[in-house]
């Protein structure tokens, strides 16, 4: 059930960054000449940009998850 209501928040997410590596490994030749000491296609730098991005939406969509989890299914319904 936990990750049921986890996956809700974070599906969105996983496929955010999969498009967003993509057009970055795409799009970083166009704009290689204006990175500063970075390769266009630095695994370094993507690996830890997704991390950072998959860290702080996991932990965004934990206390909400776990409220819809410890709620109960009477009181939803009752308050509608």
């Amino acid at each position: 059930m936990f990750g049921s209501a986890l996956g809700y928040g974070i599906r969105p997410v996983v496929s955010g960054v999969v498009l967003g590596l993509t057009a970055a490994l795409l799009g970083g030749r166009a704009i290689g000449a204006l990175l500063y000491e970075v390769a266009p296609d630095d695994w370094t730098v993507l690996g830890a940009a997704t991390l950072i991005v998959l860290g702080v939406a996991l932990a965004a969509c934990l206390l909400p998850a776990t409220r819809a989890v410890r709620t109960p299914p009477a009181m939803l319904l009752k308050s509608e």
